[in-house]
């Protein structure tokens, strides 16, 4: 399977990331073999590597989707220090989470480390 056909399959999937073990489902290759051809995808600006085994395939998302993209399964959004997983609202078309002033007001006077 060359890289076109790879890309247009993970492009048919309805999600706009992916993880390396689901790709190797999904064309039917080993693990090494999927993570191969998603770097060299990703080598030709096709797609994004995000984080250790987690692939953007839809470059055209809101940049604001991002976060929760990279931390999945677990839960963030924009704000200055995420202490708390509370204070924040969906922001439309993405539904990205963004802090609330209230909140943002409140991690500005707090750190985390």
């Amino acid at each position: 399977m060359n890289q076109i056909e790879a890309l247009q399959r993970l492009r048919t999937l309805a999600t706009p990331a992916v993880e390396s073990r689901d790709v190797a489902a999904l064309l039917q290759v080993s693990a090494s073999n999927a993570t191969t051809i998603l770097r060299r995808l990703a080598a030709e600006d096709m797609i994004i590597h995000l984080s250790r085994g987690r692939w953007l395939v839809d470059q055209k998302i809101d940049r604001l989707a991002l976060p929760e993209l990279i931390s999945a399964p677990d839960p963030a959004y924009i704000s200055l220090q995420p202490e708390l997983f509370q204070g924040f609202e969906l922001s439309s078309p993405a539904d990205a989470k963004i802090a609330i002033p209230e909140k943002a007001l409140f991690e500005g006077n707090t750190r985390s480390w």
